[in-house]
């Protein structure tokens, strides 16, 4: 067990707790009275079952936490055990951000998270949604042991709570795991990150009417953008896309964007051939940064057009930063015009 000086209260002042393999405890110790802790990070318990489980605690728990870290507690059932519960006990008030992960048979989680506005879990954990109407971000992972019914019964209930969401990251997920049916309540979203995903549903685009940015990251299988990105020509103002291998072209999407779009990230697209001439019609872009796209071999002519375009960096391929450089390039008349350009180091 834990020593008993964990649960003294000479460490009221505590602020940061790590708690870590701790394989065969069946019990965490008493922390819940500490009024100044903010972070806590329990990881690698296999055996607890509940945070907080003795009855004779104080109705006041974990007062001014800030952050709850839960990694690899698969047996893990809830915060509180029953006779816990029936207290009363006001617990968690002022959580923030939590993060659940190898968790599987958490399902639940109080009522009184009011406050939590950041949640980071795994499919197996998203019936915890229907408890929290409040959050602004949310993280979730598609495990492959989870059944497409599964993903689909679960997330199209729980994401219809989820008015207030303004940041979705997902990950290792596919066309039925975020069905329309529970997309349409994202109306506050504005930043969209698409992770290690097969492809890109044409139904993540169409109600986000607020997104401002999109990212797409590490999606071996993505070449283009759906075309329902045009619903986003007045408010989306970022893309970014990472990692993809197999693309091979700009996404010509992007030209139903070019009245909002200000700012083009492509790092590591290592098929890309070209950029297009129709990059010019992307008349309000203040921010083109280009990393490791080493089968690109010129800069567009169009680019002269790009008046509004105040930073260009170019990085990651040594035969375009040579075409670019200061007054000797072959490319350099192009970008002479542009304000602030990074080519391989800064040009002042």
């Amino acid at each position: 067990h834990f020593p008993d000086w964990m649960s003294n209260s000479t460490l009221e002042k505590l602020v940061d707790v790590h708690i870590s393999s701790c394989k065969n405890f069946l019990h965490l110790p008493q922390l819940g009275e500490l009024p100044h802790l903010k972070y806590l990070w329990v990881t690698t318990a296999e055996e607890v079952e509940y945070i907080i489980e003795d009855p004779l605690i104080s109705v006041r728990q974990f007062p001014s936490l800030k952050t709850l870290y839960l990694w690899s507690l698969p047996n893990l059932k809830g915060f509180l055990k029953e006779q816990v519960t029936n207290k009363s006990v006001e617990a968690f008030s002022n959580l923030e951000e939590l993060r659940i992960e190898d968790c599987s048979s958490l399902k639940v989680v109080p009522s009184s998270l009011k406050k939590l506005k950041k949640l980071k879990c795994t499919s197996s954990n998203l019936a915890l949604l229907s408890n929290l109407e409040n959050l602004t971000k949310l993280d979730m992972y598609f495990e492959e042991s989870t059944s497409v019914e599964t993903k689909y019964a679960v997330t199209t209930e729980t994401l219809r709570s989820q008015t207030n969401l303004k940041i979705l990251n997902i990950s290792n997920a596919d066309e039925l795991s975020l069905p329309e049916q529970g997309l349409r309540a994202l109306k506050s979203l504005t930043n969209l990150y698409i992770v290690n995903c097969n492809s890109l549903p044409r139904v993540w685009f169409v109600h986000f009417t607020a997104l401002e940015e999109l990212g797409i990251y590490g999606c071996p299988e993505v070449v283009e953008l759906p075309q329902e990105i045009k619903n986003l020509n007045n408010c989306l103002k970022t893309v970014i896309l990472s990692d993809l291998p197999h693309m091979v072209c700009v996404p010509k999407a992007l030209q139903h964007v070019s009245d909002s779009l200000q700012y083009l990230y492509l790092f590591g697209l290592p098929q890309l051939r070209s950029l297009p001439g129709w990059l010019g019609d992307l008349r309000c872009l203040e921010d083109l940064s280009i990393h490791d796209c080493l089968k690109i071999a010129s800069i567009p002519d169009s680019i002269r057009g790009m008046t509004k375009l105040r930073y260009l960096s170019v990085q990651e391929f040594p035969e375009l930063e040579r075409r670019c450089e200061r007054e000797k390039g072959e490319d350099w008349h192009k970008i002479a015009h542009i304000a602030h350009l990074q080519i391989g180091e800064w040009i002042p």
